[in-house]
């Protein structure tokens, strides 16, 4: 946004972030990162893939969420409240891994109503491929709330406009 008010330069472009929908965007973005994240663990479950699976996944969805929480923890630090990220990060751990053995769980509970074939035990190229695209797309948009995906955009309109 280029700022034109008196005692500015003319054309200097304004840092602050437009408000407004701009944090609706991000929590969309966030929202469909969560969405994109859920849905996989889902459909490894589902598909019925190996258990094993489920570490790749929890690392991926652990490190979306402590990228995503980071900001928030660097201002408790700063704001003399750093003792508590210890157990903040803890807590994420574990509540990570809670949320995708419950989802894998789930998936896993439908398809056993759906199909009667054998449990996979080892990790397939199917599985790889899921975990390489959720970290490819659901974690980024989990962890930046798709604010990389709106500065491409911007950069677009710019450019164009």
């Amino acid at each position: 946004m280029v700022t034109d008010a008196p005692g500015t330069d003319e054309g200097v472009a304004d840092s602050a972030p437009a408000k407004g929908h701009g944090r609706a965007k991000m929590g969309l973005f966030r929202l469909l990162g969560y969405a994109v994240l859920s849905g996989g663990v889902f459909l490894a479950g589902y598909l019925d893939r190996a258990v094993i699976v489920l570490v790749p996944l929890s690392v991926i969805w652990i490190g979306a969420e402590v990228v995503g929480r980071w900001g928030r923890w660097r201002h408790a630090r700063r704001a003399g409240d750093g003792d508590t990220i210890p157990t903040r990060f803890l807590m994420t751990v574990a509540f990570s891994v809670l949320v995708v053995s419950v989802l894998y769980a789930a998936g896993r509970s439908v398809e056993s109503f759906t199909s009667d074939g054998p449990v996979r035990e080892t990790l397939g190229a199917l599985d790889w491929f899921l975990c390489g695209a959720l970290l490819v797309v659901g974690a980024p948009l989990r962890a930046f709330g798709g604010s990389y995906l709106m500065f491409w955009a911007d950069a677009a309109a710019e450019e164009l406009g």
